[in-house]
């Protein structure tokens, strides 16, 4: 078999592959001649969105198949598993998760933002502090950072690599004006390094 695609997972595929949500139903019954209706809590099938992401759920369960089959192997960036940190994970790991049981690999950040900036849980699942991190990115003069090597070499090698990259990040954010898409760019400059 030839060595696996790899594939990048941003955080709106992860919310597709949950095809289920919460659903509530009365069921009235007859108990010892009285009517008693109550809730009875389950899962029903998500609507369909009528738009383009319908193509992509029908898409899902055949990566998720040439995932487990070893043909793929998915990946899911740092940043992304933050954003997932306040994301609606009700139905993850049930039946109507499509990547239940597939293996799901976690890369590092490109550059990680906790070598600049002490954050909490909240801090980091909060998309205005990664759009503040792309900000610093965007001003940094590496150059000026490297001059320190006490500072530069606290660094890991990759880090220092991704480093000059960072005109690609550079790139995807002047291309997006609208800084609220600013994590999206980010994710695909993960996704290029």
């Amino acid at each position: 078999m030839p060595d696996p695609k790899r594939v990048f997972l941003d955080r709106n595929i992860l919310s597709l592959s949950i095809v289920i949500e919460p659903a509530v139903q009365q069921q009235t019954i007859k108990w010892g001649g009285q009517s008693h209706t109550s809730d009875i809590h389950g899962y029903r099938r998500k609507p369909l969105q009528g738009n383009w992401m319908d193509d992509e759920v029908a898409c899902l369960p055949t990566i998720a198949s040439l995932a487990t089959n070893g043909f793929l192997r998915l990946f899911v960036a740092q940043e992304v598993a933050f954003e997932g940190l306040k994301a609606n994970v009700v139905g993850r790991g049930t039946k109507g998760d499509l990547f239940r049981g597939v293996d799901i690999a976690r890369c590092e950040s490109p550059i990680d933002r906790s070598y600049f900036k002490s954050q909490t849980i909240d801090q980091v699942a909060d998309s205005r502090e990664l759009i503040e991190f792309c900000q610093t990115l965007m001003k940094l003069d590496v150059a000026k950072i490297k001059a320190v090597p006490k500072f530069w070499d606290r660094f890991p090698a990759q880090m220092q690599k991704n480093f000059g990259n960072l005109d690609r990040l550079k790139l995807l954010l002047d291309a997006l004006p609208h800084k609220p898409h600013w994590p999206d760019a980010f994710h695909l400059w993960s996704a290029d390094v």
